[in-house]
């Protein structure tokens, strides 16, 4: 659970701070509006363009736990969900 929590919190600070905003735009201290499914598919993407691996994110324990805790973990799982596809369309089109 505490792997979680540092989950939600590392992306929660990476998001406050832009790291997960498309490049053509600028960060300027206000809070940005996109999705978390969006900020997944940009870390995907980024990670492909700058030659990095792909991160293993646990989605389906994740979706368990957004079950059993009522929908307390939706930003992460749609986060990862954003990554996963973004990921996976990737490596089929490669």
């Amino acid at each position: 659970m505490k792997l979680i929590k540092k989950l939600h919190n590392l992306i929660k600070h990476n998001y406050e701070n832009g790291k997960y905003v498309n490049k053509k735009y600028t960060y300027n201290n206000t809070k940005i509006n996109v999705s978390d499914y969006k900020l997944g598919q940009n870390k995907a993407l980024s990670d492909f363009d700058h030659g990095k691996f792909f991160k293993i994110y646990p989605q389906t324990i994740i979706e368990i736990l957004n079950s059993l805790f009522k929908g307390k973990f939706d930003e992460i799982l749609n986060f990862i969900k954003g990554y996963n596809e973004t990921k996976s369309n990737i490596k089929n089109n490669s």
